[in-house]
């Protein structure tokens, strides 16, 4: 036999014997002849646990070794020595299962453990470490002799035991969401929007020969329909939110509510604007002289108005610090960290760099808007309909002014703020419409001769009174008048023969 043991740590077994468990080899485990010299005693490996304690690397360790015996012996035993690989460990490591020190060992296909780690469970009283017992995820806390959850020793400061955080009901989260009432609403409005569209687009295709709808030009009157349609489907964006749900934030597409709205701004107040500024030139030209005012004289307010627009929305979307996203701020939390308020909104650190720049054009061009329709306000309203348009800029200056103090002050609060932004959006697109569309259309229908020369006419009282330059405005409008009168009778006369 080989010698016995006489070294450290000899107090391992009794009998002074090291364990004599082998491999599949014969060679022993837990005794070692670590000199090379068969005259002198072995010596034991492990721990005198009477004595010692590892740390709690050495039970993962252990296991660790354990793990790739293990796999080691998997791979030998179904191939040969040239299938010895890295892979093919890696591979048996995924197959094995085992009980170790730290619980049950087996892996997933990622490599991750597959369940969750065993412990021992120590308190101290004070004044060193006690076992209390063990736990793991199958069988939970099994006490030592001695060591029940009533023994221990809490660093509390009466000595109670804390409360299970873990046992303690959740609070509900008030989570601020929109009411399915509100959006449904919201969601009304804007078909009403639609409607209204469709029926004056209709009812202007018809009567896009008549003199009123003529003189009004078919063209920018769709422009205003198509502006107002794509500005109030910005309703149905803003109804957008998460559900409540912290993990939908991307679903939100905040930047889509500023671009759809500045694109329907940009339809249909600058084809207004295109309008009252070609009244405004021919009407004031104060010389008298032939003025040509071709489509793209026109269209050019509205390209610069729109080209400006999408610059400033692109570079905004761009912007990472800018852009707005959807996220769900906690409002308030209870002393254990769980949330008890949030509120979910589209916020930007620095939204601002791009806001305002595009609110402050938009304002610029209202307020010069209605200054060029105060110049108009003389000319009939069948040509120009500057006093109706004059009514729908104010009305669109009027919401910006009041309204952008107001969303401020319900940013936070999600149902106050969409009732505001809804409201707003709908009535400047309902009210637009109804200003430019209905008093053509009872002109139209219901207008005598009287009432439609009336209407193509400069208003005597003014110029009749008024200085140079407006008798001068008032020839040219009436020049102005006839060459259009002449139009529509070659026209009429081309359609009977």
């Amino acid at each position: 036999t080989v010698g016995t043991c006489g070294a450290a740590p000899s107090e391992l077994t009794s009998g002074c014997a090291c364990d004599t468990t082998a491999d599949y080899s014969g060679d022993y485990l837990w005794r070692l002849d670590d000199d090379g010299d068969s005259t002198t005693p072995d010596k034991c490996a492990g721990f005198d646990f009477s004595t010692d304690s590892p740390n709690s690397y050495a039970y993962y360790a252990y296991d660790a070794v354990y793990a790739y015996a293990y796999a080691a012996q998997k791979v030998i035993d179904t191939g040969s020595a040239s299938s010895f690989t890295g892979a093919a460990i890696m591979t048996a490591l995924k197959n094995i299962s085992f009980t170790g020190l730290t619980g049950k060992i087996e892996f997933e296909n990622n490599g991750d453990r597959e369940v969750g780690a065993g412990f021992t469970i120590s308190n101290h009283d004070g004044t060193d470490y006690v076992t209390k017992g063990n736990w793991d995820t199958s069988t939970g806390f099994v006490p030592v002799t001695g060591g029940s959850i009533s023994s221990f020793t809490w660093p509390t400061a009466d000595g109670s035991q804390p409360v299970n955080l873990a046992a303690k009901p959740i609070p509900i989260e008030e989570k601020n969401l929109l009411p399915s009432g509100l959006t449904s609403i919201g969601a009304i409005l804007v078909i009403a929007n639609y409607i209204t569209a469709i029926i004056f687009g209709v009812m202007t295709y018809m009567k896009r020969k008549h003199k009123v709808i003529r003189a009004s030009q078919p063209m920018f009157l769709g422009m205003i329909l198509i502006g107002c349609c794509v500005s109030t489907s910005t309703i149905l964006l803003f109804s957008q939110d998460d559900s409540g749900d912290y993990s939908k934030d991307g679903d939100v597409n905040c930047m889509m509510q500023p671009f759809m709205y500045s694109l329907g701004f940009v339809f249909s107040f600058a084809a207004l604007f295109a309008k009252i500024t070609r009244i405004a030139k021919i009407f004031g030209n104060k010389k008298l002289s032939r003025v040509t005012i071709t489509w793209f004289d026109m269209v050019k307010p509205i390209v610069a108005l729109l080209g400006v627009d999408l610059v400033l929305l692109i570079m905004w979307s761009s912007d990472a610090d800018a852009a707005l996203k959807w996220e769900r701020i906690a409002q308030t939390t209870d002393y254990d960290g769980n949330v008890l308020e949030s509120t979910g909104l589209c916020t930007a650190k620095t939204p601002w760099n791009y806001a305002v720049p595009i609110l402050c054009l938009h304002f610029f061009v209202l307020v010069y808007g209605n200054y060029m329709c105060y110049k108009c306000r003389n000319i009939g309203t069948a040509f120009s309909e500057s006093k109706y348009v004059f009514m729908a800029m104010v009305s669109n200056l009027q919401i910006m002014a009041l309204g952008v103090p107001m969303l401020i002050m319900v940013y936070d609060n999600p149902v106050s703020n969409y009732f505001m932004r809804t409201g707003i959006v709908f009535m400047n697109d309902f009210g637009v419409m109804c200003l430019i569309f209905v008093p053509k259309f009872v002109l139209v229908y219901y207008g005598t001769e009287e009432d439609l020369a009336g209407a193509t006419s400069t208003s005597a009282g003014k110029t009749a009174t008024g200085s140079g330059d407006d008798s001068a405005a008032a020839h040219q409008q009436e020049i102005e008048q006839l060459q259009e009168k002449v139009k529509m009778l070659e026209d009429e006369l081309a359609a009977k023969s």
